[in-house]
């Protein structure tokens, strides 16, 4: 999603320019960059230890102590000399008795078995010892884009909001659309499900997506449904219904609202009034009409088995946490395709986060399930909450703003 930038603002390195140009002065190069400090940060290797390693060792170091001090009472009661071969062995057993070797054979044995069983799944284990976080974890933390949802974009639904059109014939547009244009960015692509027509269409003007303008469009001659060539408009809702009559946008705004449509990715679609074309479009962006056609809602796909996955948590007594950086309206809804059910109570942002008190932050982190527009140091900061409150934590991710959670 492109962002506007003003003067003097921050632009972090990878950052691409799709529109306009300017000026950038490089204030920090190789190590010292934003990027260069999250992956050093999450490359330092740190050897956790397991509960029940924690366990073995205390046992080990208890029996050593009791072995040293069984040793020194040997010492000081046997009136044999030190080279009597006697005295060798039963501090020898002593020793060997006492110190639990098995115990830490068994324990590295039964981790091996759990890696061989773990990697019959198709997973990967780098630490052996974590077989056996896996049976203490009590809190799951878990990005939302690539790991609740597949991070690929699809259409979830549309209705009709002209009625020139029927919804047959609006897909068949919509999938001409597609087909015809040059681009083939993510929102676009999700048109690619609908069929368009595919006889003796005629592409004679397109204008590529303008993220100044938010709108992308197509002029076509479809001989199916007219002798004249029709231009079709593309954008973001907010911008588009702007350029719909008074009445007709309050109608469709309805129906929008009605159908929750605000927490999804919305574009609308439509026909371009008048004769100006594409170049009136871009000389008067706020003067042109357009006569609307649909109005498409666009959600990320969900992962097939989230909720099986999310229930199973549950059962067990694991409670499920999402941290991601993207809006809450954006997560809501992807909570709603989910099936989970989530209250409003339970959803708070990164800046509500850092104006809270310390007993006020640690409710919200006990309580609540949807943290959203978090960047890397908010995760970060939760993750270290939670292990401060004693609460064994997992966390899944796999973008960069998840690498020190």
């Amino acid at each position: 999603v492109p962002i506007a930038k003003k003067v003097q603002d921050q632009v972090l390195s990878g950052s691409v320019c799709v529109s306009g140009s300017g000026y950038y002065v490089a204030e920090k190069i190789g190590a010292e960059s934003f990027a260069a400090g999250v992956t050093g940060m999450a490359k330092k290797y740190k050897f956790l230890v397991t509960p029940l390693q924690k366990k073995i060792n205390r046992i080990v170091e208890f029996l050593f102590a009791t072995a040293i001090v069984l040793i020194i009472a040997e010492f000081i009661t046997t009136s044999i000399p030190f080279s009597d071969s006697d005295f060798i062995r039963r501090i020898s057993t002593i020793l060997i008795s006492l110190i639990p070797q098995g115990l830490v054979l068994m324990s590295s044995v039964t981790f091996a078995l759990g890696v061989y069983r773990i990697s019959k799944l198709g997973a990967i284990i780098q630490r052996l010892n974590a077989i056996e976080s896996f049976s203490n974890v009590q809190v799951v933390c878990t990005d939302k884009t690539g790991t609740l949802t597949q991070n690929k974009l699809a259409v979830h639904s549309l209705f009709a909001a002209g009625s020139e059109y029927s919804q047959p014939l609006t897909e068949k547009l919509l999938g001409t659309v597609y087909a015809i244009s040059s681009e083939r960015n993510a929102t676009l692509s999700t048109l690619s499900v609908f069929p368009g027509f595919t006889s003796d269409v005629q592409l004679i003007e397109e204008m590529p997506f303008s993220s100044d303008l938010k709108m992308s469009g197509v002029k076509v001659l479809i001989p199916e449904i007219s002798s004249e060539p029709k231009t079709f408009i593309l954008g973001g809702y907010d911008v588009l219904i702007e350029r719909v009559s008074k009445a007709e946008a309050e109608k469709i705004h309805q129906e929008y609202k009605d159908r929750i449509y605000e927490d999804y990715r919305t574009i609308l679609f439509g026909e371009l009034c008048g004769t100006g074309g594409f170049e009136e479009v871009k000389q008067n962006p706020v003067q042109f009409e357009i006569k609307p056609i649909a109005v498409i809602a666009i959600l990320d796909q969900i992962r097939d088995d989230v909720l099986e996955a999310i229930q199973l948590f549950n059962e067990n007594g694991i409670r499920v946490a999402v941290l991601s950086g993207d809006a809450a309206s954006s997560i809501r809804a992807v909570v709603r395709e989910i099936g989970w059910d989530v209250k409003h109570e339970q959803i708070i942002t990164g800046s509500e986060l850092e104006n809270l008190s310390d007993s006020e932050y640690e409710k919200a982190a006990r309580e609540c399930i949807i943290f959203a527009r978090l960047r890397p140091e908010h995760k970060l900061k939760l993750l270290q909450h939670f292990r401060k409150k004693k609460y064994y934590t997992a966390m899944l991710g796999d973008g960069v703003n998840d690498l020190p959670a």
